[in-house]
C-alpha cells in the first residue's frame, strides 16, 4: 500500500521541562526542524531562543507568542551567524523578533535570516529584524521556475551591528528572481534599506511597494532588470532615496512619495554608472519629490529613460558648487532621454537643467516655474549644450511652460 503521512503540528516553547518528539513539543527550535517532515508547521511559543536555526526542508515556523531568536556563535572564523538559515523551497518564517539583543554575540556579527540562492519561494512575514549586520540576506534561484518569494508586513530596525556588509536592511548580492518586497517599515539602518548589487547574476522581476522608509536610508539598485519600484514612502533619507547605480534596465520607479530626502546633500531620484554600465529603458513616473537636499531627480551618464508626470519641489541646494546641484531635474552626459510633463517649481537652483554633454533629449510639455529660490541667476529651463535642435542646443523642446530660460526657444508658454 501506498505510505501516507499527516502532516504534524509541532510546539516549541523553551519552558517545557524536556523535548519530547514523540508528541512533537520540543524545548528548541532546531530539534523541532530536525524531527519535522516536509510540510509540517511548527508553532513557537514566547521566549527567547539563542540559536541559529538551519531550515533545510520546506517549513512553516511561525511564533504564537512573543518569540525572539537571539542568534550565538556559529563558530565559523569570517562568516556571520544566521538567526534562521533557509536551505530549502517554501519556507514560511513568521512573526519573530530576530537580532543581536545580549552578550553572547558571533564575532562576525549576526544576520537575522539568510535565504539561498539555490533555493525559492521563501515567505518572510511580520517579523521584527534589529541590531544585527542586517536584516535579511536576500537571495533566490534565478531559474525560469523560480516560485514567487514575499518579505510582507516585517519591521527592519537599526541594523548596524559591525560586519561585512553592514547597515542595511534587505541585501542581496547573488542574484534574485520574482520577488516581491510589500508593506514592511524600515528605519536606522546606516547604509540602505533595501539593496541589490549582484555584480553578475541575474537580477530579475523584482517588485518592491508599498514600505515606509523613515530617518534611515534607501533603496539601491545594480544590474536590475524588468522591476518596478513603486508606490512607497520615503521620509529623511541619509542618502539618495532612490538610487539606479548603474546597468539597470526597463525598470519602473513610478509614484513613490519622497520627502526631506538625502537631507546632507543627496538626491531623490539619481540614475548613475558608479557601479555599472549605463542605466537604460527605465521609466521615472509620477513621482512626488519634496525638500531633496541637493537635486530632486538627476539622470547623469545614461540614455533612453523616461521622466514623465514627476512632481519636484524646493529641492535645497545643500551645495551649489557644481551647477548640475540644486536642481528640480538635471541631465548630465545623457543621451536620448525624454522629460515630459513634469511639474518643477520653487527649487534652489535651475528647473530643469541639461548640460553641455547631454543632446538627443526631448524636453516636452513641462511646467517649470518660480525656481531660482537660492541662485538668483538661475532660470527655470538651462540648456548649455550646442547643436542643432531647439534654440542651437543639441536637445528638442515641445510646448513647454515657463517665465525664464537661459535662451530664447526653450518656452513656449510663458506663464
Amino acid at each position: 500500500m501506498e505510505d501516507r503521512r499527516l502532516l504534524a503540528t509541532w510546539v516549541v516553547d523553551d519552558s517545557f521541562a524536556a523535548t519530547d518528539l514523540a508528541h512533537h513539543r520540543s524545548q528548541t527550535i532546531q530539534a523541532a526542524v530536525n524531527a519535522a517532515h516536509a510540510g509540517d508547521t511548527i508553532n513557537v511559543r514566547g521566549g527567547t531562543y539563542e540559536e541559529d536555526v538551519l531550515v533545510d526542508k520546506t517549513l512553516t515556523i511561525q511564533a504564537t507568542g512573543r518569540a525572539t531568536v537571539d542568534p550565538v556563535d556559529d563558530g565559523v572564523a569570517g562568516n556571520p551567524a544566521y538567526g534562521f538559515n533557509l536551505q530549502a523551497n517554501d519556507i514560511v518564517i513568521k512573526g519573530f523578533r530576530i537580532g543581536e539583543f545580549d552578550n553572547n554575540a558571533d564575532p562576525d556579527g549576526s544576520v537575522g535570516i539568510n535565504a539561498s540562492s539555490s533555493f525559492s519561494g521563501y515567505k518572510i512575514l511580520n517579523n521584527t529584524l534589529a541590531h544585527n549586520v542586517f536584516g535579511v540576506y536576500l537571495n533566490t534561484s534565478t531559474s525560469n521556475g523560480a516560485h514567487q518569494t514575499i518579505v510582507s508586513g516585517n519591521s527592519f530596525r537599526f541594523n548596524n551591528n559591525p560586519g561585512a556588509a553592514a547597515g542595511n536592511g534587505i541585501y542581496s548580492d547573488q542574484g534574485a528572481r520574482n520577488l516581491k518586497i510589500t508593506d514592511n517599515s524600515f528605519r536606522g539602518q546606516d547604509n540602505e534599506d533595501i539593496i541589490f548589487v549582484a555584480p553578475t547574476a541575474l537580477q530579475v522581476n523584482i517588485v518592491i511597494q508599498h514600505n515606509t522608509l523613515i530617518d534611515s536610508s534607501g533603496i539601491f539598485f545594480v544590474n536590475v532588470l524588468h522591476s518596478t519600484v513603486a508606490n512607497n514612502t520615503i521620509q529623511g533619507s541619509n542618502f539618495n532615496a532612490i538610487e539606479l547605480a548603474g546597468g539597470n534596465v526597463d525598470d519602473i520607479i513610478r509614484s513613490n512619495n519622497l520627502k526631506n530626502v538625502g537631507i546632507q546633500g543627496y538626491t531623490g531620484i539619481y540614475l548613475n554608472t558608479a557601479f555599472a554600465g549605463a542605466n537604460s529603458n527605465n521609466t521615472i513616473m509620477n513621482n512626488t519629490v519634496v525638500y531633496a537636499g541637493l537635486s530632486g531627480i538627476r539622470v547623469r551618464d545614461s540614455s533612453f529613460n523616461v521622466v514623465k508626470g514627476n512632481f519636484v519641489t524646493r529641492a535645497k541646494g545643500f551645495d551649489l558648487s557644481n551647477p548640475a546641484w540644486g536642481n528640480g531635474i538635471t541631465l548630465e552626459n545623457a543621451n536620448g532621454n525624454t522629460v515630459d510633463s513634469n511639474t518643477v517649481t520653487r527649487n534652489a537652483r535651475h528647473g530643469i537643467y541639461v548640460d553641455a554633454d547631454s543632446s538627443g533629449n526631448l524636453i516636452k510639455s513641462n511646467v517649470s516655474l518660480d525656481n531660482a529660490q537660492v541662485d538668483p541667476s538661475a532660470f527655470d529651463y538651462n540648456d548649455n549644450s550646442t547643436g542643432n535642435a531647439t534654440a542651437g542646443t543639441a536637445n528638442n523642446y515641445q510646448n513647454n511652460v515657463g517665465r525664464t530660460q537661459n535662451r530664447p526657444g526653450l518656452i513656449r508658454f510663458h506663464a
